[in-house]
């Protein structure tokens, strides 16, 4: 029976996998199908058209009729449809398979490269990208068959009777060339991080230009770009693959096992020409091979770099919400970092644009807790963990102690202690029988304690010390006289024959010794600074390290501090003053420390004395020129990481000065009306003299 004197329950803030989640995945839902798929399967049948009518001859050969019916033949968008999902689509679900919010943590190329492969996703994807190269040769190849009716004699072996299973080296050489760009452009991927999300890209869609006009943009650059990866690929693979033939091949002949086992396969390229004279025999093989190696990278850095740009595009669930301030206060409280920042942009247009919204929100009284406490308490607890974060540079949390369980306490059974000592009175205590011969032994006897008795004059126990030293000095001065004498006679038949015998080869000799001791400095040295490059940690890296969610963070600092702004004339109820004072102290918590790690990062680089001692002392003789060069580099690369980490710590620093400034400048003297610890108080009174 329902009563209206009952009180009514009144609901909390749904979560976020009820009210912003699926909001925001039926935009990124239509993204994918009209923004990713769409262009990607247009850009695969203009690339298989140029393929199609590269295969039968270009313009000349088809006409310019040919030419414009060519793209709408059944054929070709046959075939473009099979190289849009054999080559392209794998590639962007594996983008959204594996897509992360979270950032790499390694500080050095040594280091990312060891996280990668670490992980069992890595041969996932790297097996994803051998097959798409594997698919896109044969595709290849059956194109030549049915376009063009010719032979390109890419067979898996030899037509051969004699010889039916020996490999066919055009085919090994073209799909050996495929699976070397599908690691290579895997290992690119790794560098670059490409699998974490890099909001640094992620720009409103206000401020982009005309969609045609940004598909333009993307595809010469994905052009450039896979133009130079491709080329220098290749490169390295026809010399890499001749050597193989060359030198490696015949090694492996000459194990016994092995050799038995590569010979049904393999004898033949032993007998075949010079490696050199193969390339100008198949050059048309090696062009074919070097543009089908241009056309496969092309698409893969065309679908991610556009995957790249829609997945870091802010998206907007207000016009599919009917509580838009509500579900954006669930976003808020999202676990997942990439959902969670996407809220936190849309609360920052909020805060920024939309008044009535604004007032909304501070006065909601359908949830319990209301919207604006919660969104309080999930935007200082973030920031609480990222700042936890930065003062342990990075480092993960410490585990919790265990609870420490409190032994049961038994009384001790009393026992009666043993006297382990003499219970008789003693005149001296009797010393053991062994410290008794010990100290029989250690006595003087008879005669040296009766000398000791009797008075001996000065003058003979003074010259006892004179003695002692006349023969050392005596003894000390034999051996060195015998020491010469030896010396002298070595000398004396060995210098005579040296001084008097020139060898006639030592200057060629020298010569020789001295170029080749100077081609292993080089090799050296050039080892040395890819030692270098590849170990050394980055500075920049450590600062993302101890940053992660630098980009959240920011969005987050610039959002309350404009909703506190605003609250001055839309709150009504006052629920927003009584947390300014936590909002500026974590704010002024967290630019202080980020102030400090800046100073301690240029500590531990500190400004070297290269530049003092060029301009006190330029071209000195004591130091050549090569040293001075590299010293300049060396300090130069220094001052660029140092730069980097000051942009990387000022995403956050920067937001923070101006979020504070903005309060300050909005409420000004009705500040004095709140309480701070002291050290807070001290950083806000200096932005308000500022000011």
């Amino acid at each position: 029976m329902s009563s209206l004197l009952s009180a009514r329950i009144t609901p909390p803030v749904p979560p976020a996998s009820q009210a912003y989640e699926p909001l925001a995945r039926h935009v990124l839902r239509h993204r994918l199908q009209y923004d990713i798929l769409m262009p990607s399967f247009v850009f695969s049948w203009i690339v298989t058209t140029l393929w199609v009518g590269w295969m039968l001859g270009g313009v000349s050969a088809i006409g310019i009729s040919g030419s414009l019916v060519l793209p709408f033949l059944p054929r070709t968008i046959a075939f473009a449809s099979l190289f849009w999902m054999s080559n392209m689509v794998p590639i962007i679900v594996l983008r959204k398979v594996y897509l992360t919010a979270e950032s790499n943590t390694a500080s050095s190329p040594l280091q990312t490269i060891k996280s990668a492969f670490s992980k069992s996703t890595t041969f996932r994807v790297l097996s994803v990208y051998t097959a798409c190269a594997a698919a896109a040769t044969a595709l290849h190849v059956s194109m030549t068959y049915l376009m063009t009716g010719s032979d390109p004699r890419l067979h898996v072996f030899v037509k051969s009777r004699k010889h039916p299973y020996y490999l066919n080296g055009r085919f090994l050489f073209v799909v050996l060339a495929q699976l070397a760009l599908a690691a290579s452009y895997h290992l690119r991927n790794i560098m670059l991080g490409r699998f974490a999300v890099n909001w640094k890209h992620a720009r409103p869609s206000s401020a982009k230009g005309s969609a045609l006009f940004n598909h333009f943009a993307r595809t010469f650059q994905a052009t450039i770009i896979s133009a130079i990866f491709a080329l220098l690929v290749f490169s390295t693979y026809v010399a890499a693959f001749g050597l193989a033939r060359t030198l490696v091949l015949p090694l492996l002949f000459r194990i016994p096992v092995l050799s038995l086992a590569l010979r049904p396969f393999c004898a033949h390229f032993l007998r075949g020409p010079w490696t050199i004279g193969l390339l100008p025999r198949h050059f048309a093989l090696v062009a074919r091979t070097c543009v089908l190696s241009f056309t496969t990278v092309l698409s893969w850095e065309f679908a991610e770099s556009l995957f790249d740009e829609k997945i870091h595009e802010p998206l907007s669930t207000t016009p599919l919400s009917p509580d838009a301030p509500t579900s954006l206060v669930a976003g808020a409280t999202s676990l997942d970092p990439y959902f969670r920042y996407l809220a936190y942009w849309e609360l920052d247009d909020l805060a920024k644009d939309d008044a009535p919204r604004r007032a909304a929100l501070f006065a909601d009284q359908k949830h319990a807790p209301a919207l604006w406490p919660t969104l309080v308490r999930e935007a200082l607890l973030v920031l609480g963990r990222d700042y936890q974060r930065l003062l342990r540079r990075g480092a993960p949390a410490p585990a919790p102690a265990p609870a420490l369980t409190p032994k049961p306490h038994t009384p001790a059974v009393p026992t009666t202690p043993l006297l382990r000592t003499p219970i008789f009175k003693t005149g001296a205590p009797h010393a053991s029988p062994v410290a008794q011969v010990l100290d029989a032994l250690a006595a003087d006897g008879a005669v040296p304690q009766a000398l000791e008795r009797v008075r001996v004059p000065e003058i003979f126990r003074a010259a006892e010390g004179v003695v002692a030293d006349a023969v050392a000095n005596a003894n000390g001065q034999a051996s060195s006289n015998a020491n010469a004498g030896g010396n002298g006679k070595q000398n004396g038949n060995g210098n005579a024959g040296a001084e008097g015998k020139v060898d006639e080869g030592k200057g060629k000799e020298g010569n020789g010794n001295g170029r080749g001791l100077l081609a292993r400095l080089a090799v050296c040295a050039g080892v040395g600074v890819v030692s270098d490059w590849w170990c050394r940690e980055r500075l920049s890296k450590r600062a993302e390290v101890a940053l992660p969610h630098r980009d959240t963070d920011a969005l987050i600092v610039e959002a309350l501090s404009h909703l506190v702004c605003a609250s001055l004339t839309e709150d009504r109820y006052g629920v927003v003053q009584r947390d300014i004072p936590r909002i500026l102290e974590a704010m002024l918590s967290f630019l202080s420390a980020i102030e400090a790690y800046q100073a301690e990062l240029h500590q531990s680089q500190p400004q070297s004395q290269f530049e003092s001692q060029v301009q006190s002392q330029s071209q000195s003789e004591s130091q050549p020129q090569s040293h001075v060069q590299a010293q300049f580099q060396a300090e130069s690369a220094q001052r660029e990481e140092l730069a980097a980490a000051d942009d990387v710590l000022a995403t956050v620093g920067d937001v923070l000065k101006e979020g504070v400034v903005r309060i300050v400048r909005t409420f000004g003297d009705k500040l004095g009306a709140f309480a701070f610890p002291p050290h807070v108080a001290r950083k806000l009174q200096g932005f308000v003299d500022y000011n």
